[in-house]
């Protein structure tokens, strides 16, 4: 009925509610009132048929039919009683409001008032509000869900066996921009975050939670990635689980784990990973890493590792490995670090200390030996193998003895290399044959040899007591047996003189002994001159020119002459340089500080040429290292040792020897 209060119509609804409307009204108001309301002229005939209505305002009064009418942004603009196939169908009330559902066109700014009781029906048609799509998705597939600028845009169903059903792209939810764009068939995936899953096609089963989530997927199936870019660049990939910031972000294979910030980053084609930590299994170069069952449980766990099989647990931050090819090995602890393949380190190298409340079983051998008998050893059969094997004294071979082992008799113990003995040592006897001896030796066959050595290795012994006994080499005229009297060296019969005259002795032949008075000379140790076996005939060099030193006549001096000859002569092949450059070796010992002798030491040798040898012609000079001005220096004619002479320092045609000596 209409209302009671006939001026609720503004002046602003009057001017197009009705136009040219014949017919009869069979409402409640009158023509006249409604002339004068609607200030309309005319109002004629009976409403019989279908009315064109202008719903500019409202339309009050009783009435039936249903108004049809389409939808633009400006609102209801048109309708008629009556249903074209063309225009989409609604119910409105009086009003101009819709009140049931219907076939509505919304466009981009259009939006439809539903009223109390009313709902808008968009059949088969996704919904957008300011670039925002609601809907199913493509083809609009019943059991999909898409939220979000293009998700799902491109997804169609096929039809096929059995029954012709619908077959793929179906029950896929994708939230977020572009998500899930380009699936075409791919079914029971879950997309939720902006480009999400949104390369892929025909890919079944994934999971993608977060930005650029799986978004290069295409065909890989049974994925699941959590994470800003998780899995960002899988491609055909499968059965892989990626929780982290890209984590598995270059993989493209399948079996794999990674959990934890760019966890398993850069594998690409390595399957059956399992990386659990920030960094772990992480390939910063991002290679070719075809890498497989490799499990990383710890930040950097395994980083850069690109061999298979191995297992690294622990944050390993230095990386685990020595190097990256390395194969079927294990890393536990922190920065473990293995080195080789088929190894598996326990800890870095600063622990010092592995235990276990139970046993160690390594090989074939366990430790420690519980299964065996008391006093058994570890036995190696130098190839690898270890075996327990009981301890037997009676009849041990190997050079590995306990301390307490007593009443045996061992036959062999191989080279001890240190031994303590507690006690009395009997050697070549079973039973004692004097009381008084901590040592004894006994043989009718063998004798006891003492440590074999050369003088000066004799010398060399450190911490020297007395009573030490050695085997002289080179002392006396052929070697003889020395002992320690807690200040030199002497033999067997005391005697301290076993250097003699023309011995062979540290690279040459003894030349003299110095005596009381002479420089150098102790009375403790011996020393003397030892004259070269060799001889040469040459010029003393730089004749005409004084050279700085070379001054000196007395024992003592001839090797400071002679480096002062070095040293301010440059001539090649002068006595001095000969000399200077000479080097023997005796008993394995290596004698270069050979120098030319003074005009005394000269003198020495010469008075003691026969017991020496190897001087040529009694008439022969030879150059001593005095220097006597500037043209001349100090010879000795070998038939007149006594007598010193001058010569002329290039030699001329007397052909002067010379012949080095050494201190000792």
């Amino acid at each position: 009925a209409p209302s009671t209060d006939r001026n609720y119509v503004t002046d602003a609804q009057k001017s197009g509610i009705l136009s040219n409307t014949t017919g009869i009204n069979t409402g409640d108001e009158t023509t006249s009132s409604i002339k004068t309301k609607l200030g309309i002229a005319t109002l004629s005939g009976s409403n019989t048929g279908d009315q064109t209505i202008n719903l500019a305002g409202d339309l009050t009064g009783t009435g039936t039919g249903t108004i049809t009418a389409t939808l633009t942004n400006s609102g209801v603009v048109a309708g008629s009683y009556g249903n074209a196939s063309t225009i989409p169908t609604f119910t409105v009330d009086a009003k101009g409001r819709i009140t049931s559902a219907g076939v509505v066109t919304v466009t981009s700014t259009g939006i439809p008032y539903t009223g109390a009781t009313g709902a808008v029906n968009l059949g088969a048609y996704d919904l957008t509000v300011n670039d925002l799509t609601i809907g199913k998705g493509g083809s609009g597939i019943s059991g999909n869900t898409a939220i979000g600028n293009r998700a799902l845009a491109n997804n169609i169903q096929t039809s096929g066996p059995p029954f012709n059903m619908p077959s793929g792209g179906e029950n896929n939810t994708a939230i977020g921009s572009l998500s899930l764009w380009k699936n075409t068939s791919g079914e029971n995936n879950t997309a939720m975050g902006s480009i999400s899953l949104t390369d892929n096609t025909t890919g079944d089963n994934n999971t993608a939670i977060g930005f650029n989530v799986l978004s290069s997927n295409t065909t890989g199936h049974s994925n699941v990635a959590v994470g800003n870019e998780a899995m960002a660049t899988n491609f055909t990939g499968y059965d892989n689980t990626s929780v982290g910031y890209q984590a598995l972000q270059q993989n493209n294979s399948f079996g794999n784990t990674g959990v934890g910030r760019l966890a398993l980053y850069g594998n690409r084609t390595g399957n059956k990973n399992t990386a659990v930590g920030t960094y772990a299994l992480f390939d910063e170069n991002r290679t070719a890493n075809s890498t497989t069952d490799n499990t990383a449980i710890g930040h950097s766990a395994g980083k850069l590792n690109q061999g298979g099989s191995n297992t690294f647990i622990g944050s390993g931050t230095d990386q685990n490995i020595a190097s990256s090819s390395i194969t079927n090995a294990t890393a536990v602890g922190y920065n473990a670090k293995v080195s080789a393949a088929n190894m598996i380190q326990l800890g870095n190298t600063s622990v010092t200390n592995v235990r276990t409340s139970g046993t160690l079983t390594a090989g074939a051998v366990t430790f420690p030996n519980t299964d065996g008998t008391a006093n058994q050893v570890l036995s190696t059969t130098g190839s690898g193998t270890l075996t327990w094997t009981t301890l037997d004294a009676g009849t041990l071979s190997g050079t590995t003895l306990k301390s307490t082992i007593t009443g045996s008799s061992l036959t062999s113990v191989g080279t001890l290399t240190s031994a303590t003995v507690n006690g009395k040592v009997i050697v070549g006897a079973s039973s004692a044959s004097s009381a008084s001896a901590v040592l004894e030796a006994n043989s009718t066959t063998q004798g006891f040899l003492p440590p074999r050595m050369t003088g000066v290795q004799r010398d060399a012994i450190s911490s020297k007591v007395a009573g030490l006994v050695v085997w002289c080499t080179n002392c006396g005229q052929k070697g003889e047996l020395q002992v320690y009297n807690g200040t030199e060296w002497t033999n067997m019969v005391g005697g301290t003189t076993s250097l003699y005259v023309g011995m062979v002795y540290q690279g040459g032949k003894i030349a003299y002994i110095l005596q009381p008075g002479d420089p150098g000379y102790d009375a403790n140790t011996l020393h003397g001159i030892i004259a070269s076996n060799d001889e040469w005939t040459t010029r003393w060099g730089c004749n005409g020119t004084t050279l700085p030193g070379a001054s000196g006549t007395d024992i003592g001096t001839g090797a400071q002459n002679t480096l002062d000859i070095v040293n301010g002569c440059s001539e090649g092949g002068i006595a001095a340089r000969i000399c200077s450059d000479y080097s023997t070796t005796f008993n394995g010992v290596v004698y270069s500080d050979w120098h030319l002798p003074s005009i005394r030491e000269l003198q020495l040798i010469l008075a003691n040429r026969q017991a020496i040898g190897g001087f040529n012609s009694p008439y022969i000079l030879y150059w001593s290292s005095s220097q006597n001005g500037d043209i001349f220096t100090l010879v000795i004619r070998t038939n007149s040792p006594g007598t010193d002479f001058v010569t002329n320092k290039s030699g001329g045609d007397f052909g002067i020897g010379t012949r080095a000596v050494r201190y000792f």
